[in-house]
């Protein structure tokens, strides 16, 4: 079992990884603002 630093560490990378996502993905849709809704539903998918 990992201590608890280790994980926070962790969880730290993860949410900074998925927060640079997300801004790549709102950059994404300000660029494109008329998306397919096959890409929205892509999109949709990838945050659940």
């Amino acid at each position: 079992i990992m201590d608890e630093k280790s994980l926070i560490k962790k969880y730290q990378r993860e949410i900074s990884s998925l927060k640079q996502e997300l801004q790549q993905l709102k950059r994404g849709m300000m660029e494109r603002p008329y998306l397919s809704s096959n890409q929205e539903d892509l999109v949709n998918l990838k945050l659940q």
